[in-house]
Formats: C-alpha cells, structure tokens, sequence
C-alpha cells in the first residue's frame, strides 16, 4: 500500500534536523501510521435496502479504486489528521491541504510541534522552542520565526513530510500499490454517517481497514491498519478549503549552522 500515508526518508531527514545532512546521504523512504483503530459498529439489519442504493457498497477491488481516485482527484481541499509510528518515531500530523492556494497545518516529531506552511513550491516551518531543540538551534532571535524548506534548518524537515505538505503530493500516486486488493467486508458506522468498509491487504501481506460514505464519492473518512514500520491510523475530512497566512519576508529566519 502506498496511498493515503505518509513516507519518509527517515534516516536523512533525522540527521538533516541534527545538523548532519550531506547531499550525497540516501536512505529508503519508510512509511508511517498506527495500527490502532475504533472498531466501525455492526452491519445494519437493512444491509440489503442500503445496498441498493449506495453506490460504494459491495464493489469489486478494481471498482472501487477507479471510484476513489477518481473522487480524490476533484477534491478542492482535505483535512488530514492522525498518528502512527516509523520505525519507532511518533509522528503526529493535523494538515489542512488546498488544491488551490496555500495549505497549512502542524506536524510533530520527536517530540517537536512543527507547523507548516506550503505555497507556490516554497514551503516554510516555524522554529518552535521544540524544533530549535530538535535542530540544535539556540539563537534567541530564530524562536518564532520561520524557515523554508531550501534552508539549513529546513532541508530536514521537508524530507521527513514532503508527501503531506500539499494536497497535489498526497495524491501523487495510484490509490493503491501494484498488486494491492480490496474486499468488501460490510455496512458500518463511523459516528453518525453510514460506511462502507473494506479491507486491503497488500502485496507485501500488511492489512489495512478503510471507511468510505455508502453513498456518494468514494472518498474515504477513514484508514487504519498496517504494522510498527507500515502502520497508520488517518482520519479524513474532504471539500473544506482554508486560507492560512503566507509568512512574511520580516519572519524568515536566514541564520547559519
């Protein structure tokens, strides 16, 4: 499975943040996410009336990717948050992701609360008191202030989250891995909203549980599943754009290591 997760070049964005990073470093992406997740309630009773009507109910594996890419493709904006774990790291994210215009949100590694801002191909962290720890950073004038990804201070932390600093790299590959199948297992609830669930099991045999409307685009609410190193545990909230403020020129921090 390689959709709807975080990658990340763990070992290099790691040493990037301690100071460390050389061009010349390469380490395989890792993926993460919890394995934990809230058990979806029952079907219903009235699986049969529902199914009639619900248009992600009861698809095939080739029907119902065709029918999220397709959906996750028109989407103007997504609210990603969830935590997860690689290779022993915690990561948290909380991400608003804009199809059009700036995306925003707040990462967390470590430790480190990092919020982020992302616009015209530029993207900015903010030197919170955890990340300077983090980067080993003590200059009083850095704290609150903000560092681009082309930076120092920066090149280690959009390693680490590149894949959900926009929505356009989030969905930047195929809904699901080469040899990936998924499997209808029944009619849910997630909150107040009846779902459709399914189960993919990968090719590398991770299993993962998904959420998705019984009615309308398949875009799924919900993923959890997987292992320490290839786990996740996501919620998604589609359609809801935000306009988050584009750091100043006054805010950026231009210091040296």
């Amino acid at each position: 499975m390689r959709r709807f997760f975080i990658t990340a070049a763990t070992g290099l964005a790691a040493a990037c943040l301690a100071g460390g990073c050389t061009a010349s470093a390469q380490q395989p992406p890792a993926a993460i996410g919890s394995a934990t997740r809230t058990p979806v309630a029952s079907p219903s009773t009235d699986v049969g009336v529902v199914a009639a009507v619900a248009s992600n109910v009861g698809l095939s594996s080739n029907q119902l990717i065709a029918a999220a890419t397709a959906a996750t493709n028109k989407a103007t904006a997504l609210h990603l948050t969830g935590t997860g774990f690689s290779f022993g790291g915690t990561v948290t994210v909380d991400a608003h992701l804009n199809r059009n215009g700036p995306s925003s949100g707040t990462l967390g590694y470590e430790g480190a609360s990092i919020p982020f801002v992302a616009t015209g191909g530029v993207d900015y962290f903010q030197l919170t008191p955890s990340l300077m720890t983090l980067e080993k950073l003590t200059d009083p004038a850095a704290r609150g202030k903000w560092v681009t990804s082309t930076s120092e201070y920066g090149e280690g932390v959009v390693l680490l989250f590149s894949s959900v600093l926009t929505l356009k790299s989030f969905l930047s590959h195929s809904f699901a891995g080469s040899g990936d199948v998924f499997a209808y297992t029944g009619l849910g609830r997630l909150g107040s909203q009846r779902v459709a669930t399914y189960v993919e099991r990968t090719s590398t045999g991770l299993r993962y549980d998904y959420d998705f409307p019984a009615v309308g685009a398949a875009l799924p609410l919900r993923v959890s599943g997987g292992d320490s190193d290839y786990g996740k545990d996501l919620d998604y909230t589609w359609n809801q754009p935000t306009t988050p403020e584009v750091p100043s020129a006054s805010e950026i921090y231009t210091g040296q290591r």
